[in-house]
């Protein structure tokens, strides 16, 4: 969990034992701007690692340049750089097989943004997950299914609107297919995940005004999507959820 212990400019990463109460550090105590706001880490399905951010020491921004480390919370008080320093990195998640992660980030300030993976037990040996964007695209929101090695990502073109849906497996860095062109993002179920089951085969969102309805995306079949709801409704959809399938 973090934990702010002074100022804004200082937080901790800390692991507690259930059976004993006792708080350790993660990786260590950090110093100003090394772990800043937003605080961002994330945990693999099997407990076992952890994934965060950190600034490089005499960072004085939220955003870098930093590295992505890797900790084991069973075993507090280390932590391995599994990438290299970068102006900005962001968005550390993990894949269905709990060994890879992936990360957006910038090598540089004003070179493109990047959606990288790289394998926990082989550190430093980065991938990009995504094509290089179209001539005008730039990346957009990215996430990875729960229960199969895949990504999904979004492209934006400098227009604002019209934006691209593409796939692309782990174990095949940027090789990606893109599914759906001129999408019309309304109003993503949930932003951070767009809306995406566990099995990363259907995506939903809400569109439409003033009333919503609720849409689903293949994620399989090239420019299918559907109304899952009635168009009569006059208040929308505001909430939905994937029920889990066993």
């Amino acid at each position: 969990f973090v934990q702010q212990p002074n100022s804004n400019q200082f937080w901790d990463l800390l692991v507690i034992d259930r059976a004993t109460s006792a708080e350790n550090h993660l990786f260590r105590a950090f110093q100003a701007f090394e772990f800043p706001a937003p605080q961002e880490f994330a945990l693999n399905t099997a407990g076992d690692a952890a994934c965060f951010r950190l600034n490089e020491a005499g960072a004085s921004g939220s955003t870098g340049p930093g590295r992505v480390y890797v900790a084991n919370p069973a075993a507090p008080g280390s932590a391995t750089a599994v990438s290299a320093v970068a102006s900005y990195n962001y968005r550390c998640d993990w894949a269905a097989d709990g060994r890879r992660l992936a990360f957006l980030s910038r090598s540089v300030n004003g070179a493109p943004l990047q959606w990288q993976v790289v394998d926990r037990t082989a550190p430093l040996a980065v991938s990009t997950l995504n094509a290089t964007p179209p001539a005008g695209e730039q990346l957009g929101i990215v996430t990875l299914a729960r229960q199969r090695l895949r990504g999904y990502y979004t492209t934006t073109p400098s227009t604002g609107s019209g934006q691209s849906l593409w796939r692309v497996d782990l174990d095949q860095p940027g090789q990606a297919t893109r599914f759906f062109a001129g999408w019309e993002n309304g109003l993503p179920i949930d932003p951070e995940r767009l809306g995406l089951n566990a099995e990363g085969t259907m995506l939903a969102y809400r569109r439409g005004s003033p009333a919503t309805r609720l849409f689903l995306v293949s994620t399989e079949a090239a420019q299918y999507e559907f109304p899952i709801t009635r168009s009569d409704a006059t208040r929308g959809v505001t909430l939905f959820t994937w029920l889990p399938e066993n």
